[in-house]
């Protein structure tokens, strides 16, 4: 698949899905369903059921001595949007980089481009003179549908019924909806790394956090002085990780799916220098290693996904228990891990410092009442969950932004990448307290472009409001 650089936002693919050149129609598939099929009938839609209703013809009063009759009635799941998700069909097919279009990136489209219908398509000409085709093409619906002179387009759904579609016809395109269980085109999109703006909030926090501590990780940089250099080198299991569990999050949140991709993720990585002994014989064994009474830091250091992807408090806890018990299976471990990501999701919905503070202690039992200065006088290197993560956690509660949450576990001397991811993560879950730019943008340069893809996908999918 080619993609091209119309001037837009992002990069649209020259062919439909299943298509071998821009004149092809390509493959039909239903909103969520990553395979083509012959028949596109709500029946056969993955993601919908009928449900039977017993409906009266008299007053409530009088029902007892009534019989109902049944009436049935489409019900859609509510999968929402499935961007970037194992749900998009152009995401599974064709990697990180690539998802399926959005309502903005459509609109945008209609918007910036000129648009000259011909007798088999209409093709788009961007702000930069180049173009892409989209054919005419029928839709599915049980059968296949007469519609000559039109085109219809899936992306990606906002409501619960419909998704959202391209229509085009010899007048040009307008944005339209359609049911899900048609069977309509799909046109990729691939991020455009270089006009793509960088996220400031979120996931990115942790990030930041972690490549800014590395490089004094093992330093005992233990100082006041806020002035010291910040440096953009590398990232760590941190990263890595954090990342491996934002990419979870997008698919099924099934124990089993999270423990594939922890280790895939870090077995691509199993040569970089950043891994624990005990956790990198795990991987490297597969996964087969007991790693029960764990309590280290590595449960902790990569949940700021959680707190940003959950709906609510008690979905936190169980999320992040669940990550932590699968490599450090302790209540230790999974007690950091739960704190931390309660912290990110607080923070996230406007709890203030002191609710936040109150409800970890309550619930943690972590004294979150020294001071950094209190901590810096005899702390040393700790990787244990309850002697890093209430120090983290104090580090975001004593600043007002977020280079001073980092630079406050930084300047603790402990394990300095791992309690800056935590703090940077839980201070840039807000916008108030959002990653510089001039922070953000080295730190994510140092990505590889899947990383990259990740952390922007996430974004859209979780923390876009």
């Amino acid at each position: 698949m080619t993609y091209i650089d119309l001037g837009l936002s992002v990069l649209w693919a020259s062919h439909n899905i299943g298509a071998e050149s821009e004149q092809e129609k390509g493959e039909p598939y239903s909103y969520g369903e990553t395979e083509t099929k012959d028949n596109f009938s709500f029946e056969s839609y993955q993601y919908g059921k009928t449900v039977v209703d017993l409906i009266y013809d008299v007053p409530p009063m009088f029902q007892d001595y009534a019989s109902p009759k049944e009436e049935r009635f489409p019900h859609y799941d509510d999968i929402g949007n499935i961007l970037g998700t194992i749900m998009d069909v152009a995401h599974k097919h064709y990697g990180d980089l690539v998802r399926m279009p959005s309502k903005e990136d459509v609109e945008e489209l209609l918007e910036k481009c000129i648009q000259q219908p011909v007798e088999s398509g209409v093709r788009f000409i961007g702000p930069n003179n180049n173009s892409i085709f989209m054919p005419y093409g029928n839709y599915w619906t049980g059968i296949l549908s007469s519609c000559q002179g039109e085109g219809f387009y899936n992306i990606y759904d906002t409501t619960h019924h419909y998704a959202y579609s391209l229509i085009i016809d010899a007048n040009g395109a307008q944005l339209g909806m359609d049911s899900r269980e048609k069977g309509l085109k799909i046109r990729p999109v691939s991020v455009n790394l270089s006009t793509t703006s960088i996220p400031t909030t979120g996931l990115i926090g942790a990030i930041c956090g972690d490549i800014i501590g590395l490089p004094y990780e093992f330093r005992g940089t233990r100082t006041k002085n806020y002035h010291f250099p910040l440096k953009f080198n590398d990232f760590s299991d941190d990263t890595i990780l954090s990342i491996a569990i934002a990419d979870w999050l997008m698919g099924e949140h099934t124990e089993k799916l999270l423990r594939q991709k922890l280790l895939d993720y870090a077995i691509r990585f199993k040569e970089k220098n950043v891994w624990g002994r005990g956790f990198q014989a795990w991987f490297e064994s597969g996964g087969t290693i007991d790693r029960k009474g764990v309590a280290s830091n590595g449960a902790a250091m990569r949940v700021t996904a959680i707190g940003l992807a959950a709906d609510s408090l008690d979905e936190v806890l169980r999320l992040a228990e669940l990550s932590a018990r699968i490599t450090h299976d302790s209540d230790e471990a999974a007690r950091g891990a739960q704190a931390a990501a309660a912290a990110v999701y607080m923070n996230r919905f406007g709890f203030s410092k002191d609710e936040v503070r109150r409800y970890i202690e309550e619930t943690f039992h972590y004294d979150l009442s020294r001071t950094v200065e209190d901590i810096r006088k005899d702390y040393q290197f700790e990787i244990l969950c309850d002697r890093c993560v209430p120090e983290s956690i104090i580090c975001w509660l004593q600043s007002d932004s977020y280079e001073q949450a980092v630079r406050n576990a930084v300047s603790l001397g402990g394990d300095a990448d791992t309690m800056a991811a935590i703090a940077g993560g839980i201070a840039a879950a807000t916008p108030d307290t959002a990653v510089p730019e001039e922070l953000a943008l080295p730190c994510f340069n140092l990505l590889p472009d899947d990383f990259k893809a990740a952390v922007l996908h996430f974004h859209l999918y979780y923390e876009k409001v």
